[in-house]
């Protein structure tokens, strides 16, 4: 069978264009879960469904592999990583702290507009998880925190905080993992009561409150995680 020839190669700012699009949709896909540990990345696969040329998927991909979000294995394929239980436990203990604090700190400067958006977000949220399919969900619920996240501190910590959040995306996956049509119950009211928390204690203002809520609803993910019995590495092989 006769291989698709590559597409013409672009010009260098083309191409960078074109990379910097390709690694900010993997960036989002992570953040948001849409992929489960150990997932490989075709490169073609990718090429076509952005509509490029292989070359910005092999750049982006080795950028989030220096990020650490992605793994080359020894055959160089590229991967979701599989972490162990010891780096989810200090994972979820990093976004706790880091998250928490950009709660407390969004309280003080969250405006009615601001308010009023996130509670239409959550909404949109909460009809989601009423329809078939669970990506859309999770979109949601990472556009719901970044929301708070962008409100509560500087583009240094919400770099970091991204960054965690495309290392755990794959972990919140990790329970959906056979087809799932929906959340799982727990991960559902967390995601129904903690957030409604995190609104009103956003709307007085209470930083403590929204804190609280924002630490239960990843105990209640990591939780999910460990409980659905997901591979170790020497297991996933």
């Amino acid at each position: 069978m006769t291989e698709t020839p590559e597409a013409p190669e672009r010009d260098p700012a083309e191409r960078a264009t074109l990379q910097e699009h390709v690694y900010r949709k993997l960036r989002e896909a992570l953040i948001s879960g849409c992929y489960e540990p150990g997932h490989v990345l075709q490169v073609r696969a990718l090429a076509e469904q952005f509509g490029v040329s292989t070359m910005p998927v092999r750049e982006a991909q080795m950028r989030l592999v220096a990020e650490r979000a992605l793994q080359v294995l020894p055959n160089r394929a590229i991967r979701v990583p599989i972490l162990d239980d010891a780096e989810t436990e200090e994972l979820y203990a990093l976004r706790m702290l880091l998250e928490t604090r950009a709660g407390r700190q969004a309280a003080e400067r969250f405006d009615p507009a601001a308010l009023a958006a996130l509670e239409a977000l959550q909404s949109e949220m909460d009809a989601a998880m009423e329809r078939p399919g669970i990506d859309e969900a999770l979109h949601l619920n990472a556009h719901f925190h970044f929301a708070i996240y962008r409100a509560g501190t500087t583009s240094v910590s919400l770099s970091v905080i991204e960054s965690l959040w495309m290392m755990s995306g794959p972990i919140i996956r990790a329970p959906l993992r056979r087809g799932a049509a929906r959340l799982p119950g727990s991960m559902d009211k967390s995601a129904r009561t903690n957030h409604r928390l995190m609104i009103d204690g956003l709307r007085r203002g209470d930083g403590d409150a929204v804190a609280q809520a924002i630490e239960a609803d990843l105990a209640v993910a990591l939780a999910a995680f460990r409980g659905c019995g997901w591979p170790a590495e020497s297991d996933a092989s």
